[in-house]
């Protein structure tokens, strides 16, 4: 990014872009993954990294994100806890997505995807043609999703902060409305953690169990993705557990 005052023939420097938010009360910075700028930063917050980069880059793993939904990924999609907004972006790309509306929670949150390029899909005034397929809503998600219309959406991303940042997003109650807001038989995919890792991976049993609670079936652990997919009921919710809860 060059300052106001850089010649065009001068070499762009790098800006550090960090801040501290009001309502969370939780500092916040953008991290480079790699020395050359080529790939898609990702965000520290509170002192944890919102993006699994393990062996892998923030575009590759909003690309597992999204290739968990597969063919399910279409018509109006649901996108809550925005961040960088990479999976927004990245939905919205898709040719099968007709809108995409995505819930961010702060809005120092919304001055970092400014900062970055490679948020800017998430802005009217963006080049990206899919730009208009995006409809940012700045709340708690937890208040905004009751305001909106149930059945509207095929499907659902969900991909919230640690647990330990964000228990209320990992509630029955809060999966219940994620239900209510999605078509019978629309998919959700919930981003965890590394199964195998200690910290997230005590997390898949009782999220399962939520969600099946909530109204969702078949729902399944997806390794690669680090995290689970659901389907949206026909019958709202239930509370039948079945061997599909074991993880995979």
């Amino acid at each position: 990014m060059k300052d106001e005052d850089e010649d065009e023939d001068e070499e762009a420097q790098p800006s550090k872009v960090e801040g501290f938010s009001e309502l969370t009360q939780r500092p916040a910075s953008l991290l480079p993954l790699d020395d050359e700028g080529g790939q898609p930063p990702t965000t520290v917050l509170g002192g944890f990294n919102m993006h699994s980069f393990k062996g892998m880059s923030s575009k590759g793993d909003t690309e597992r994100k999204l290739g968990a939904l597969g063919s399910r990924l279409r018509g109006t999609v649901l996108d809550v806890c925005t961040g960088l907004g990479y999976t927004a972006c990245g939905a919205a790309a898709e040719p099968a997505t007709e809108h995409v509306v995505t819930i961010e929670l702060d809005p120092l949150m919304i001055e970092m995807q400014r900062a970055n390029p490679w948020s800017a899909a998430l802005f009217a005034d963006s080049s990206e043609a899919h730009s208009a397929k995006i409809t940012r809503l700045l709340g708690d998600a937890t208040e905004v999703l009751p305001a909106l219309p149930a059945g509207a959406f095929d499907c659902c991303i969900h991909d919230p902060p640690t647990n330990a940042m964000s228990g209320e997003l990992y509630s029955e109650d809060f999966y219940a409305q994620i239900r209510r807001c999605l078509r019978p038989n629309g998919a959700l995919f919930h981003y965890v953690g590394d199964p195998s890792s200690k910290a997230s991976g005590r997390l898949f049993k009782g999220i399962t169990e939520r969600l099946r609670r909530a109204g969702f079936e078949s729902v399944k652990t997806v390794q690669e993705a680090y995290g689970i997919v659901a389907i949206a009921s026909g019958n709202g919710r239930h509370s039948a557990l079945t061997s599909d809860d074991s993880l995979r």
